[in-house]
């Protein structure tokens, strides 16, 4: 159950901080551009190519937040993960995969 929580809750933690930035930083840079176009299609295209900017730059930070590799104690986990004849008190390490 540990390592079920410990993922949850950095997956839940990166993806809230990748929101707060989507959906504060485009109205902050977007809308004033947009507010001077003319035509609606053209503050639509702002709109999204600040979108798609501030998603490629906000993701990629927001799951920076924690480290790629990191070490679990095997005494933090559950029973089944540690296998048979395993020093408790070592470390697992483990690669989030990106």
């Amino acid at each position: 159950m540990a390592a079920a929580r410990l993922a949850l809750l950095e997956c839940s933690v990166a993806r809230v901080v990748w929101t707060i930035g989507l959906l504060t930083l485009t109205p902050v840079l977007a809308g004033p551009v947009a507010a001077r176009m003319r035509s609606p299609a053209a503050a639509l295209g702002v709109e999204l190519a600040v979108s798609f900017a501030i998603i490629w730059a906000v993701v990629p930070c927001a799951m920076a937040i924690f480290p790629q590799h990191a070490a679990v104690r095997l005494s933090a986990l559950e029973p089944d993960l540690g296998g048979a004849g395993w020093d408790r008190d070592s470390l697992v390490y483990y690669n989030k995969g990106l």
